[in-house]
């Protein structure tokens, strides 16, 4: 996908790539053709710089998977008829981390993953909200995004940003 091209057509979508800014520039070139609506970011990874001249963007850093999940089940009292595109930057990779990690661990981080994707479904359907993750590959050599199995129950689209 060209870095400076993305339409939406589908409500739910997982953008992924490599660890650089194109997937940052592609989301930032997306925004702008909200100019009328709100946008909710929730940055996990604290790479969203935010613009306090710019209202219609608003922020959320949560620190914890409790902080994720409760944000995350708590979004449609946040939600007004204005917002348009939520964005969720970093959600995979903020759950998967297999170092030191017991497999019991990362069933349990599995799990959260698939209960958050099932609420922001239904929040994406019911009050038409375009939602956006971001992710990374994998890893070297692997063209999937990290919890592919788990995208594709859900059936999200999956969109590999390429420079």
């Amino acid at each position: 996908m060209n870095i400076y091209e993305l339409n939406l057509d589908n409500n739910f979508v997982l953008l992924y790539g490599r660890r650089d800014n194109s997937i940052y520039s592609v989301l930032n070139n997306y925004c702008s053709k909200f100019s009328d609506k709100q946008i909710l970011i929730i940055d996990m990874n604290r790479r969203w710089q935010p613009d306090i001249n710019n209202k219609r963007i608003r922020y959320i850093r949560p620190i914890s998977k409790f902080n994720v999940l409760k944000t995350v089940f708590e979004l449609s009292d946040l939600l007004n008829p204005r917002l348009a595109l939520l964005i969720i930057d970093g959600l995979p990779q903020f759950l998967k981390d297999y170092q030191g990690k017991t497999a019991k661990e990362n069933l349990y981080n599995e799990k959260i993953y698939a209960a958050i994707l099932s609420n922001l479904k239904y929040l994406s359907n019911e009050y038409s909200i375009k939602v956006v993750l971001t992710s990374f590959e994998v890893g070297i050599g692997k063209n999937n995004p990290v919890f592919h199995d788990i995208n594709k129950y859900y059936k999200i689209t999956e969109i590999k940003i390429d420079k």
